[in-house]
């Protein structure tokens, strides 16, 4: 059987995850430059080793309360370039079979596809997460346009 790296944090004390092969660092929340009419998903952009790096807020993706409390950002690797998503923790790594992980319910109000599936680990079920369809189609063009300012 397959295994696969997982990174798993908290939003709201509940469980989520992204394949470790997408993630590219864990950071203390640093603070951003808000970016003025921004959709409020696009939380603002800090500086990351010279390179502008947008921030987005998972609590309003899922429609969760905000909150002044500082967490964690994670910085992955999309189709639509790289990005930082805020969650209040960082839970750790685990390293799961693939026979753990069940196919994404159809349950969603909205025909978002940002659900890969749940992952059952630990007695604890996470919900894996999608990072090329986590952030909303209106959005991506947005994201990587950042990453054509960095190479010009």
């Amino acid at each position: 059987m397959s295994e696969q790296k997982y990174v798993i944090f908290s939003i709201e004390n509940n469980k989520y995850a992204f394949s470790i092969d997408k993630v590219e660092r864990i950071l203390h929340q640093v603070a951003c430059t808000p970016i003025p009419r921004a959709p409020k998903l696009l939380m603002g952009v800090f500086e990351l080793r010279g390179e502008t790096i947008p921030a987005l807020s998972l609590r309003q993706r899922f429609g969760f309360n905000a909150t002044t409390n500082e967490g964690n950002f994670i910085i992955v690797h999309s189709s639509a370039g790289r990005y930082a998503i805020q969650c209040d923790e960082v839970l750790g790594i685990i390293q799961a079979e693939d026979s753990c992980i069940e196919s994404a319910p159809d349950l969603a109000l909205e025909s978002d596809d940002f659900i890969e599936g749940i992952l059952k680990f630990d007695n604890n079920l996470h919900v894996v997460l999608d990072v090329n369809e986590v952030v909303p189609a209106s959005l991506r063009k947005k994201i990587s346009q950042f990453q054509l300012q960095e190479v010009a």
